[in-house]
């Protein structure tokens, strides 16, 4: 038998607070990615919002690994199960598929408490300081 789970249409605040989530509770994250196809196996996840004058990116570091989401070109997407999270962001070249590894139930009820604001200040919120020395 298989089941289905259908995506929900979401955007970069509410998946960098799902991200956030899984890195708070140590809770670790595969990655497929579609075209061309490669997987990542359960490692820790870790993400930023960097903010540019032509919009912002979402970078989602996996383990050793980053990859960085274009506001503009990137849709996002989620599921948010029992036990699970699941999170779609995808450009119309691929989609990067991340599935999170099992979830105890007061954690789902964290992912599920996200209340999106207004603008980009749910974004700002995710903003982590650069520092550079000359």
């Amino acid at each position: 038998m298989t089941n289905n789970i259908q995506m929900i249409e979401s955007d970069a605040g509410e998946v960098l607070h799902l991200f956030n989530v899984m890195e708070k509770y140590g809770i670790e994250c595969d990655l497929e990615v579609s075209d061309p196809f490669f997987g990542i196996a359960q490692v820790p996840v870790k993400t930023e919002y960097i903010e540019c004058n032509d919009g912002g990116t979402v970078v989602v570091y996996l383990g050793e690994t980053e990859f960085g989401f274009d506001l503009k070109r990137h849709q996002f997407e989620k599921y948010v199960s029992n036990c699970q999270i699941y999170i779609c962001i995808a450009s119309e070249h691929y989609a990067a598929w991340f599935i999170s590894g099992a979830i105890p139930t007061e954690v789902i009820t964290e992912a599920n408490s996200y209340e999106k604001l207004a603008g980009n200040l749910m974004l700002k919120m995710f903003v982590r300081p650069i520092s550079v020395e000359y």
